[in-house]
């Protein structure tokens, strides 16, 4: 019976940062998503994603989280946005998700938001 007998350890961290404004009604098929994260040539674990509200205030609304191997689009997770008006004392929206996603050669995460509001997504990772 053949097995795996040597452990396999991560080689290098790999963090994708992007700002995302446009609202993504599609969830089959999205056109305003953008790419946070992409796998390397042997493969990466997509351990979190983290997402800020920058702009005067969020609504509740959602972000969109897709799985995207050889083209196609797989809604993966949604993350809740809750209202919020930053000020001196109120912090701007913030959640951060842990995924631990294991994703082939190729693949890629897009995120999207569900309204006209800006966040900047930062997804933290690593490569096999």
């Amino acid at each position: 019976m053949a097995a795996n007998t040597v452990p396999i350890f991560t080689k290098t961290p790999n963090v994708g940062v992007v700002n995302i404004f446009t609202a993504e009604l599609d969830l089959d098929n999205p056109t305003a998503s953008a790419v946070v994260f992409t796998a390397a040539a042997d493969g990466s674990v997509l351990k979190r994603i983290r997402v800020k509200g920058i702009g005067a205030s969020t609504t509740a609304g959602l972000i969109h989280i897709w799985l995207v191997r050889s083209s196609v689009y797989y809604l993966y997770k949604q993350i809740v946005v809750t209202a919020a008006t930053p000020s001196a004392t109120v912090a701007s929206f913030e959640a951060t998700e842990t995924l631990n996603l294991y994703l082939a050669s190729g693949d890629t995460v897009e995120v999207a938001c569900s309204k006209n509001e800006d966040f900047d997504v930062t997804a933290e990772g690593e490569d096999y």
